[in-house]
């Protein structure tokens, strides 16, 4: 994606995780494809005067294909519960767990459960059905984890109340954290301020539950549909799905504190997170005509060196701390992440595979904490890396682009 539409995409991700799972205050992030509020433009569908109970929200048909959602309302699914001994009970803040139980939690993270979309009335089941083509392909490559709830909200959508209604029903009915009426108002505040502008955000599943179900929230879908990125922004997101069921700890991704034991058990910094995701899901979408992964990383080496001679580095984002930071000082975080992120990860593909992330780091940070797992996968440490990316973004272009294997 380009640096243009980045710097049209607000920091908005979690905002409906700490509304209606948890009581921990969201860290806004930037993801390719999150929905910008914006205060120009036609009016936010406005929000109502009443609030429905959860259980008084119109009759379900049965049988209903969760792919073909129109304006009808659907079964919330039965996805089966795994239950890991000795978790349970575990205080949702201590991280003393062990290995077996890790494990246990990881593959608690596996599904054979279908992909839930839901769409208004007036959304196009082309757009439904390119969401759905991604999610296979991401499945295709990755496994199958989730389960994924996908809701498409189009601007100014007519059905936002039902798609507020129908996110927080499913929501309710795995956690317990918000009471619906909580959700719906602040769900429903959320869906209304989304703009013209597109995009994703993906919320991860809520530590130690029994069903870790992972969602999916889109800002004007078809407008991504008509420009080409809906299906690349979608399978980013599944990248993230699979980063996430790897992370079995409660900090989810709104740990800021690099000090904290719980930061030590995620999946690192902020760049190799969003960095790897945007890089992956480039390469395998150009392989289905998605994207073109070649001239869109030539645009984000420019992007890169670009921020190097304004004096930042991978080093100012390893943090949600220091990615608020950048926010604040240049607004160049998303070529910081996404830009130097994705040649970041290329860096690593080609000297330890792909591999390296997926069988390698990803599954271990949460048994090892990262900086062990970056160790064992990448052979050096983070600091190490630092120093030797550095010189890899000085050398000359011919020689950046050599990494990429593109004859």
């Amino acid at each position: 994606m380009s640096s243009r539409i980045i710097a049209l995409l607000a920091c908005v991700a979690l905002f409906i995780a700490s509304a209606c799972n948890s009581g921990i205050d969201a860290v806004p992030t930037t993801t390719p494809g999150t929905p910008a509020a914006s205060t120009d433009g036609p009016a936010a569908t406005p929000i109502p005067t009443s609030t429905p109970s959860a259980g008084a929200i119109t009759k379900f048909e049965e049988g209903t294909k969760f792919i073909e959602l129109t304006s009808i309302d659907q079964e919330i699914p039965n996805y089966q519960k795994n239950i890991c001994a000795g978790t349970n009970d575990i205080d949702p803040h201590l991280v003393q767990l062990d290995s077996e139980k890790i494990s246990c939690l990881i593959r608690a993270g596996k599904t054979n459960a279908p992909l839930l979309l839901v769409g208004g009335e007036a959304l196009e089941n082309e757009v439904l059905e390119a969401i759905s083509e991604a999610i296979n392909y991401g499945e295709e490559i990755f496994g199958k984890w989730g389960p994924v709830v996908a809701i498409a909200v189009q601007y100014q959508d007519p059905s936002v109340e039902y798609l507020a209604t129908q996110s927080c029903r499913i929501r309710a009915k795995y956690t317990s954290y918000r009471p619906f009426k909580d959700c719906f108002d602040e769900t429903l505040t959320f869906f209304s301020g989304f703009d013209e502008c597109c995009g994703a955000v993906h919320d991860p599943p809520v530590p130690l539950n029994p069903v870790r179900i992972q969602y999916f929230t889109y800002s004007a879908p078809d407008t991504m549909l008509k420009e080409n990125q809906l299906r690349k922004v979608t399978l980013h997101e599944y990248i993230h799905v699979v980063q996430n069921a790897q992370i079995v700890h409660p900090h989810e991704i709104r740990c800021s504190d690099e000090e904290n034991k719980l930061c030590e058990l995620g999946f690192g910094p902020v760049w190799l997170e969003e960095g790897s995701a945007e890089y992956f899901a480039q390469y395998y979408s150009d392989k289905r005509g998605w994207a073109d992964f070649e001239n869109t990383m030539k645009q984000n080496l420019e992007s890169a060196l670009n921020v190097k001679q304004r004096g930042y580095s991978l080093r100012d984002v390893a943090t949600r701390k220091g990615q608020r930071e950048v926010a604040e000082s240049c607004r160049c975080g998303g070529q910081l992440y996404y830009d130097t992120g994705t040649w970041a990860a290329a860096w690593l593909v080609n000297r330890s595979g792909e591999d390296a992330f997926f069988v390698e780091h990803f599954p271990n940070a949460a048994h090892l904490g990262y900086e062990k797992a970056f160790k064992k996968a990448f052979g050096l440490t983070l600091d190490e890396f630092y120093s030797e990316f550095d010189v890899f973004l000085d050398k000359p272009k011919s020689e950046q682009l050599k990494i990429l294997k593109l004859n």
